[in-house]
């Protein structure tokens, strides 16, 4: 099977991934992108409402390290999405690269 080399993702689309085994992409130069719905730890999700108990960050930084993925760090801001009152925020859209894909493009990290 040839994989792509550059490969976009849509929106919500971490669960699907994880679920349907798409966790094989170590040693192939990938970036994957989009907007994954999840977030790293708690400190990349802001909100109204005192009860975020039920966050587990597990899965997708599992899916992360068994890939060897670089999660690249965000510039000028710490969150890439708000909601309308300005008082819960996330950062859930992300570009995940390969190590041979951050050798091909230096300048990224």
């Amino acid at each position: 099977m040839c994989m792509p080399r550059v490969m976009l993702m849509p929106n919500k689309c971490f669960g699907l991934i994880y679920r349907f085994g798409f966790r094989l992409l170590r040693g192939r130069k990938v970036c994957v992108c989009g907007d994954f719905n999840v977030v790293r730890c708690r400190e990349e999700r802001r909100s109204v409402s005192s009860f975020g108990g039920g966050l587990d960050c597990s899965p997708f930084n599992h899916f992360i390290e068994d890939n060897a993925l670089f999660d690249l760090p965000l510039c000028g801001r710490n969150f890439t999405w708000y909601k309308g009152d300005g008082k819960s925020m996330s950062r859930i859209d992300r570009f995940l690269l390969s190590e041979d894909r951050c050798l091909v493009w230096p300048n990224c990290i």
